[in-house]
């Protein structure tokens, strides 16, 4: 009887929870929520401000791709409206993970590459420029697998590149930095780590220089690990967490605020998963740390740091479903606040900044009715920080570049036309009514129909 009587209360917890949500998220000013996909899986990544107003998105696409997977580059009005798409990649796995803007309006993205390079996995960096078309491409590796996590602008000049490698190092998995120019030539590569499996995973840009994140391997355990670097690649300091020899730590994500800096990670316990979060003083003078136990389903992906006030994102488990989750702390960790997106069957944060407008978020969701993620973005203006609820409106994006094929449909199908960047073309499009196809310009589209809402991709061409 128990295991009837548990559902039922969280069933009601969560109709509470969305009839009150929704009357949020009703709130233009409070809360925008929109999804963009194709017909198979999308993951969202790192999301950034565009230097010429909105946003900007990386993240990898299984829909309308050449090849198993692809990388998708995307760009956002401040409502969240897709500007354009495109997809990049070759004829076998690529992932996209970092974005960084140029001063020209330049996007350079990096993540890894199994279609090109030197074998097996590569560090793969690409250029588009503001219209999203290819500027150039470059692969960094060996014939052993290299895989690329972050890209920021460098202090000197060019773009500085953090991953791991093990075409090169100290032998198994090393954690490497490379820098490069604004043409993605190679300027220098640096190796971190031991014989074991090491890896940096984030950087974060600061005056005089850079910091990175990461983990190495010593003595079989798994420690996290921050190097802090001047302008000119010259190691300041480094430290190593050796606090818990039974919990292995990898340092995940950065931010600073003034002279701190925040750093969160994952904690390996035996029959779970849990996070951790510190802050360090830049000059490394002193250390305040607090491990996460308390909250071990809690799994931190990304932060960010401003006004005394640490923004940690990610997901909760709870009862075998995922939600996506924002936790806010003051410097010293107390508790001021956090709320939960409820309204898919499972749902994750994956990038999270803070802008003039409020905080906004790139994350991936699973419907109940779907096997396959896609991505969703979340803008919150409110500082009161309550949930959020409801499945967004799904709109079709990260489509150009597919192959046109014509699409034969053998039945009735009326509904909604829509460009591949999410906007309605026609309303009432009948797929059957030849003069319709004549009006429109040839090219992919989706239609969602009236009836059943389903979306199908098709090709119209005169």
């Amino acid at each position: 009887m128990k295991s009837l009587v548990m559902p039922s209360k969280l069933w009601f917890l969560l109709l509470i929870t969305f009839f009150l949500n929704n009357s949020i998220a009703g709130q233009s000013d409070t809360v925008l929520l929109k999804a963009y996909g194709g017909e198979l899986f999308e993951e969202a990544a790192q999301i950034i401000e565009y230097s010429a107003g909105g946003y900007a998105m990386v993240g990898t696409t299984g829909s309308n791709q050449t090849g198993n997977s692809d990388v998708f580059v995307a760009r956002f009005d401040q409502d969240l409206n897709c500007v354009w798409s495109n997809n990049f990649g070759g004829s076998n796995v690529e992932w996209g993970l970092s974005i960084v803007n140029d001063a020209s309006g330049n996007l350079l993205v990096c993540g890894y590459t199994l279609s090109f390079g030197a074998g097996g996995y590569d560090m793969w960096v690409i250029k588009v420029n503001s219209d999203g078309q290819l500027v150039w491409q470059m692969t960094y590796g060996g014939p052993d697998w290299d895989f690329a996590k972050q890209i920021i602008a460098h202090p000197s000049g060019g773009f500085l590149i953090c991953g791991s490698t093990y075409s090169g190092g100290n032998g198994g998995q090393d954690g490497t930095l490379l820098h490069i120019n604004d043409e993605g030539v190679l300027l220098s590569q640096h190796y971190f780590g031991g014989a074991g499996d090491d890896g940096i995973n984030d950087l974060l840009a600061l005056d005089g220089g850079y910091v990175a994140c990461g983990y190495e391997t010593i003595d079989n355990t798994v420690n996290s690990r921050v190097w802090r670097f001047d302008a000119n690649d010259q190691l300041v300091w480094d430290r190593a967490d050796f606090l818990n020899q039974n919990t292995p730590r990898k340092a995940l994500a950065l931010a600073s605020d003034g002279n701190q800096l925040c750093i969160v990670g994952s904690v390996t316990y035996t029959d779970s998963y849990g996070s951790f979060e510190q802050v360090l003083q830049l000059d490394n003078s002193s250390m305040i740390e607090m491990i996460e136990v308390q909250d071990y389903d809690f799994s931190h992906l990304d932060c960010a740091f401003a006004d005394g006030q640490i923004y940690l994102a990610g997901l909760r488990a709870i009862w075998g479903v995922e939600l996506a989750r924002i936790v806010r702390k003051q410097s010293d960790f107390v508790y001021t606040g956090a709320f939960e997106y409820s309204g898919p069957y499972r749902s994750r944060f994956h990038s999270v900044i803070l802008t003039s407008e409020g905080m906004v978020f790139s994350g991936s969701y699973q419907p109940t009715s779907s096997q396959n993620w896609q991505v969703f973005m979340l803008k919150y203006t409110s500082q009161n920080l309550a949930g959020v609820a409801g499945t967004p409106q799904f709109l079709p994006c990260f489509s150009i570049g597919v192959e046109e094929e014509e699409s034969q449909l053998g039945f009735d199908l009326v509904g909604q036309l829509i460009n591949p960047m999410g906007q309605v073309v026609v309303e009432n499009f009948d797929w059957n009514q030849a003069a319709q196809n004549q009006q429109v310009s040839p090219g992919i589209y989706y239609l969602r129909g009236n009836t059943t809402g389903s979306v199908r991709r098709l090709w119209i061409g005169n």
